[in-house]
């Protein structure tokens, strides 16, 4: 179980006791403990819960950024394996900072995969994230579970980068889907399944 409240000098050892953290596998520890991640999020709070919890899983590499322009800046200079990001930003949303990755003038690598983080779980929220071109998206308040399964699953299932007219971004098509509906009801429900 995750504290509600973690103080700034708290020993990350107080986490080794935690039943979540036994609950992850042994590979899966060794498979992420040497990512390298961006976290944006202007709510310190927000990253400082991330970042308390990423190491409490053993990945240390961790470049935190209040402001998506600094994310942007960040990812043209340094090699990233994931970016971790919220969607409720002043002046750029999460949305738009994922648009400006997937674009890839302004940064070295734009087919990184992308985590979005959000309080704003709407269908409609989640569409604008898919739409971006995100990977995985993960309800706050989320889990540690919950996270390692959406940085697993971002990492380990890659999929082909698509850019078209319409699109920028990782191929959606990553499972098979029974769907009978066409077109924008199609699109809904594909999003529906990225959120779950």
């Amino acid at each position: 179980m995750i504290p509600n409240s973690i103080e700034p000098d708290q020993e990350i050892n107080a986490f080794d006791n935690c039943s979540w953290r036994s609950s992850l596998e042994v590979d899966a520890q060794k498979q992420i403990a040497d990512l390298r991640i961006l976290i944006v999020d202007d709510n310190w709070f927000a990253r400082s819960l991330l970042r308390n919890v990423l190491q409490a899983l053993g990945i240390w590499k961790l470049v935190e950024c209040p402001y998506p322009k600094e994310g942007l800046k960040r990812l043209q200079e340094e090699h990233f394996d994931l970016v971790l990001t919220d969607n409720h930003m002043p002046k750029m949303s999460g949305v738009e900072f994922t648009r400006q990755i997937r674009a890839g003038d302004r940064v070295k690598y734009p087919a990184i995969p992308i985590v979005m983080i959000s309080s704003l779980t709407e269908l409609g929220n989640v569409n604008k994230a898919a739409d971006a071109g995100i990977h995985e998206f993960l309800a706050k308040p989320f889990t540690a579970d919950g996270l390692v399964k959406k940085i697993l699953s971002s990492i380990n299932t890659p999929r082909q980068f698509i850019r078209s007219t319409t699109y920028v971004g990782p191929c959606r098509r990553r499972q098979k889907l029974v769907l009978k509906s066409r077109g924008k009801d199609r699109r809904m429900r594909s999003a529906g399944h990225l959120a779950a």
